[in-house]
């Protein structure tokens, strides 16, 4: 921040609050969905350790679930903070399938290490899953094991419906073979030790109703030692439409006063909306809309408004906005959002809604983003540009004594229906 001078004037934007307003649906499950997956292996010759990185965008409440695959038939050390699933890990050949699951925090370290009990060749795979309840994340599980070119997951029964079904298979392979998902699932990963044996393959599906899910057969190239896991997911109570990291408008640069109207911009900062309202994978229980206005409530002011941040500044007393202080006039800050757009959820993505430009210190509330029920899901925002908010300083701006910005309070809502 570039401290201001009698000639210039700092103009500061701050995000005053945040209302979360949209709402769980009674009585409903959460749709539950596949979010990122990553892979590792722990290099040529083994070591004492697989480290496999937490997936990209993995949010917190999310269940993070991983597969170790390891040339120890005695299972991995469990790391702090997982828990091992003992009904879908076994020993096999001379290798072991372990699951593991853990609810992610709102600060997840980049990666997590298994301790192997010895030097050996290990691979892994952890997928994250949104929409898990998390108390009690696993519904019904089941491993079998065997040595064949068909490599069978159990069929387990789930109990509700929309239930996300993961399959995963651990194999010793006498070389780089090809492995087959089961039909009717989706790949997430696979991962093979650099020695051409230990590999590890996850795959996932949506089972429409409750039920038993029959035999998952993952097909290998060769005849081959296996383990085979099914693990039904637990889908939680549908949830409110969030925030994952809420709107905040970055502050503007200082405005050098020349007796001329002038335009000074900046970039949107990021932000992201997670809906799991939904009681289906890429569906919203009543879409959403952002917007955003200025906020005047108590101690707060919604236009550009000459503003103390210390506890004295010359002699204002702060922080705080000193009585009779110079301002701006309403609608002066627009945001556009051409080139910005949405990722990361499924089905139909949130749309902008200020292609024109909006002002965003308004007095009435204005529309910034409008999402339709057709999408759910873990909705993130970039492509916002260098210009995205644009200022409008006019000639009559004034100079302010040393250490005073000028300061606006925004506050973005977060509403239920597009």
């Amino acid at each position: 921040m570039r401290p201001p001078s009698h000639a210039s004037a700092f103009l500061a934007l701050v995000v005053a609050l945040v209302l979360v307003a949209a709402g769980p649906v009674p009585d409903a499950d959460a749709a539950t969905y596949f979010r990122a997956e990553t892979t590792s292996d722990n290099g040529s010759g083994g070591a004492a350790t697989l480290t496999i990185n937490v997936p990209a965008a993995t949010a917190a409440g999310d269940l993070m679930l991983a597969v170790v695959t390891s040339a120890n038939t005695t299972a991995p050390a469990t790391p702090s903070g997982w828990t091992k699933e003992t009904t879908a890990s076994t020993s096999f050949g001379s290798g072991s399938m372990t699951v593991f699951t853990r609810i992610a925090s709102a600060a997840e370290p980049a990666s997590y290490s298994w301790t192997l009990g010895g030097t050996f060749e290990a691979s892994g795979a952890v997928g994250t899953y949104v929409g898990v309840n998390t108390a009690s994340p696993v519904q019904v599980e089941a491993v079998g094991s065997g040595n064949s070119k068909s490599a069978q997951a159990p069929s387990v029964t789930t109990t509700a419906a929309n239930t996300l079904v993961v399959t995963a298979l651990s194999y010793n392979a006498v070389g780089v073979i090809t492995v087959t998902p089961p039909p009717g699932t989706t790949q997430r990963g696979a991962v093979l030790s650099p020695g051409g044996f230990f590999g590890t393959v996850a795959a996932d599906f949506l089972q429409a109703t409750a039920g038993a899910t029959g035999v998952q057969a993952f097909q290998l190239q060769s005849k081959s030692p296996y383990a085979a896991a099914t693990i039904a997911l637990a889908p939680a109570s549908a949830s409110a439409i969030t925030f994952g990291s809420a709107p905040n408008v970055s502050s503007l640069p200082a405005v050098t006063l020349n007796g001329q109207a002038q335009t000074v911009t900046a970039a949107m900062s990021n932000f992201e909306v997670d809906d799991a309202s939904g009681s289906a994978p890429g569906t919203s229980a009543s879409g959403w809309n952002v917007t955003v206005t200025g906020d005047s409530g108590g101690g707060k002011k919604p236009v550009f408004t000459r503003y103390c941040p210390n506890a004295t500044c010359g002699s204002d007393t702060g922080p705080g906005y000193p009585a009779g202080g110079a301002s701006l006039a309403a609608n002066s800050l627009t945001l556009t959002t051409t080139g910005a757009s949405f990722s990361g959820g499924l089905g139909t993505a949130p749309t902008f809604q200020c292609a024109a430009g909006c002002a965003v210190d308004a007095a009435a509330s204005t529309k910034i983003v409008s999402a339709s029920a057709s999408g759910g899901g873990l909705w993130v925002t970039s492509g916002f540009t260098a210009s995205s908010l644009q200022l409008s300083a006019p000639t009559t701006v004034r100079a302010l004594p040393a250490s005073e910005i000028y300061r606006v309070d925004l506050l973005w809502t977060l509403n239920s229906g597009p």
